[in-house]
């Protein structure tokens, strides 16, 4: 399906399509509030098309409850003047680091190095990181934007057209109301000269039905 496919090609958890207040989303996403301010955020970022983090904690700071929802993030800018965006979000990849040795177990009492414990591995949880974002990811990202850029052009263009169109048929339409306008204006004058002579002559002859007849005409 077109949501799965979506997801697929960026190895993503979650993805919106964010235009102003409006939004559409797939998979696992931040709630609506969160989407607004950071794509407030992203619209600061001024000349990016492409901005990619696998760390939202580090380089989002200003949205702090981002980290509750994803751990990294793949954002596309579609216009230069207004906050549309497509977004793709990846969840945290929990991963543990082999260090050839820990600093803080290294050193003896006045701060020298110890021979036995300075070549000691030792082993530690990273939190908070995604998976990296891939060169090939960004790039089909990318035109992905020029596709969806192709469309709204084309749109615009087949309204400008509609829009001629329209024009042309208002001017067609002004002329021909002016046409019927003037073609019955005096035949309406005549009905109307000939209903008051005939009240005028005849009206004492006529019925109260007649008069009422007489006065519609009117």
């Amino acid at each position: 399906s077109l949501p799965a496919v979506v997801l697929d090609f960026a190895s993503a958890s979650g993805a919106a399509i964010v235009s102003g207040d409006h939004h559409e989303t797939i998979g696992e996403t931040p709630p609506p509030a969160l989407l607004a301010r950071l794509t407030l955020w992203l619209s600061q970022q001024h000349e990016r098309l492409v901005f990619s983090t696998d760390c939202v904690t580090h380089d989002i700071p200003a949205v702090p409850e981002l980290a509750e929802h994803c751990a990294g993030l793949l954002a596309i800018s579609i216009s230069r003047l207004h906050p549309h965006y497509l977004l793709w979000f990846r969840r945290e990849q929990i991963k543990t680091v082999n260090w050839a040795g820990q600093a803080d177990k290294q050193r003896d009492d006045q701060g020298g190095l110890t021979p036995r414990d300075s070549f000691e591995s030792w082993r530690e949880t990273v939190r908070g990181y995604a998976r990296p974002w891939q060169e090939v990811e960004m790039e089909g990202a990318l035109e992905l934007r020029t596709a969806v850029l192709g469309i709204v052009l084309r749109k615009a263009e087949e309204m400008a057209q509609l829009a001629g169109e329209l024009r042309e048929s208002n001017k067609e339409l002004e002329s021909f109301s002016y046409s019927v306008s003037h073609d019955l204006r005096a035949p309406l004058r005549h009905i109307a000269g000939y209903a008051e002579l005939l009240a005028e002559l005849e009206g004492s002859k006529l019925s109260d039905r007649g008069i009422r007849f007489l006065d519609n005409i009117s």
